[in-house]
């Protein structure tokens, strides 16, 4: 859990019967927030971008923290409006990830939460949901990650 101010912070929750999930790393700014959640096979990262904070700072910030032969998982709030700058979108397809939300995820319309998946031996299945709790003007989502093969 990391929290720099109201609304800027990320929680991140893993079943107890997952203890292979380990908190590996974190980033913590005032405009941005990481945290790395590190498996054998898996590594999981939640992000909180503020509007301030540079697109390409984020992604090498991820970039410097990921294990290239490992499948990963990266969701968050980017506060990037997918609908009007691909920017973020870009920048991560580049890297090899897709992604997993192509839906608005604010009140107002704005796709601004995000998640993206890169797993190039397609070892895992990821099953995403959307949710909107009525305490937020943002979408909750949650996603499992299963392994599908050896």
């Amino acid at each position: 859990y990391h929290s720099v101010g109201k609304g800027k912070g990320i929680a991140s929750f893993v079943k107890g019967s997952q203890s292979d999930i380990i908190p590996a790393e974190d980033m913590v700014l005032g405009s941005c927030q990481i945290t790395k959640l590190s498996a054998p096979e898996l590594d999981i990262f939640a992000v909180y971008k503020s509007k301030t904070h540079s697109v390409s700072q984020l992604v090498r910030s991820i970039r410097n923290m990921m294990d290239s032969n490992k499948a990963t998982f990266v969701a968050g709030d980017f506060n990037v409006d997918n609908s009007t700058d691909d920017s973020l979108s870009r920048e991560l397809t580049a890297l090899g990830f897709e992604s997993c939300v192509h839906a608005a995820t604010h009140v107002r319309g704005g796709h601004l939460d995000h998640a993206y998946f890169r797993d190039s031996e397609r070892t895992w299945q990821l099953t995403m949901e959307r949710i909107s709790p009525y305490y937020t003007d943002h979408d909750l989502l949650g996603a499992v990650v299963r392994k599908i093969k050896e």
